[in-house]
């Protein structure tokens, strides 16, 4: 179920940066194309991140399961201050998206992940 999870939150951000290279095509103002290469390459090193991480639970699943949790949340508010620059330079309307889907959503849902990987761990050990 976890390695489900994550393959489709693999596969979400693999869609949304083809999402980014269209708008980077279609946009037509420079400020606007730099800003979404700017994007692309974040996502780039997003995805390239998810695969080490990803290698990273498969290698040392149990035993340093803090050094897991640490990693995902210094990629999550890296990714929070991306964000909070996206609606600063654009409309004010973003941070109620943000609060609904970060803030509600994302940490219902890591510690739910969390209280299932400490199960299986201590189930392990």
């Amino acid at each position: 179920l976890f390695v489900f999870i994550f393959n489709l939150s693999f596969i979400l951000y693999i869609v949304r940066l083809f999402y980014y290279i269209y708008q980077y095509y279609s946009l037509s103002i420079i400020f606007h194309r730099l800003l979404l290469l700017f994007y692309i390459i974040i996502f780039y090193i997003t995805i390239i991140f998810l695969l080490v991480l990803y290698l990273l639970i498969i290698y040392i699943y149990c035993f340093y399961i803090y050094t897991f949790i640490i990693l995902y949340y210094i990629y999550y508010i890296s990714y929070f201050y991306m964000y909070l620059n996206y609606i600063l330079l654009y409309n004010i309307y973003y941070i109620f998206i943000f609060i609904l889907y970060y803030l509600s959503f994302f940490y219902i849902f890591m510690l739910i992940l969390f209280i299932i990987l400490f199960k299986i761990c201590k189930f392990v050990n």
